[in-house]
């Protein structure tokens, strides 16, 4: 007996007189890969994902957020995969921090790219890996002289994790030439402080911050 050159699931037999045949058809299951998107805190930003496989079944682009909008899933399973190696990586987005990729059995984080994800998958396996993203957020200062004064107000800082603050000046009368607020984008979680110079003929007589600052 033989598998027919045209027909995979075929087998021709020549079965001699008195002869015995045996032919065994062996099927490998096919497994399945998820990834999971979730952002800190929940958010609308989309994140896209690209793939490799090193089979004939390929894994296709696709995005997720993490967020009650059902436009977009933060879950997304590829099924109908064949046994073989298979790697997912995240797109990196500005304001964002990858702060864990964990997967089951089967997969691991990249030792050189923190955002790719190594999967072998096995016969029937199901491998799932879970991106941990957390968003960087704002320090806004914002100077009120009483009354408003030409007078310019040097400020210094601690720095956080890894984003510097610097030094700034700000000022809180009309000319445009410094402004009366600085805003600091894309910090990341963490401890910070900012110091105001004195000034002579100058009285600090307030100081007040929204939630997670205080004086």
């Amino acid at each position: 007996g033989a598998q027919d050159g045209t027909d995979p699931n075929k087998a021709n037999i020549t079965l001699p007189a008195g002869g015995n045949v045996t032919c065994t058809y062996t099927n490998t299951k096919r497994g399945s890969i998820t990834i999971v998107k979730d952002a800190v805190p929940d958010d609308p930003q989309d994140f896209g994902y690209t793939g490799t496989s090193s089979t004939d079944t390929p894994i296709p682009a696709f995005s997720l957020d993490d967020d009650a909008d059902g436009t977009l899933q933060n879950i997304k399973v590829i099924t109908n995969l064949k046994a073989g190696t298979y790697s997912v990586t995240e797109a990196s987005e500005t304001g964002w921090d990858l702060t864990d990729l964990t997967c089951s059995t089967g997969g691991a984080q990249d030792g050189t790219d923190p955002y790719k994800a190594n999967i072998t998958l096995p016969a029937g396996g199901a491998v799932t890996c879970t991106y941990t993203n957390t968003k960087r957020g704002s320090i806004t200062i914002i100077k009120d002289a009483l009354p408003d004064d030409p007078q310019d107000f040097g400020y210094t800082s601690t720095n956080g994790p890894d984003t510097p603050i610097g030094a700034f000046s700000l000022d809180d009368d009309a000319d445009a030439t410094l402004s009366n607020t600085k805003t600091i984008n894309f910090l990341p979680p963490g401890t910070y402080s900012v110091t105001e110079a004195s000034e002579t003929g100058w009285d600090l007589t307030d100081l007040t911050c929204t939630t997670g600052g205080v004086q």
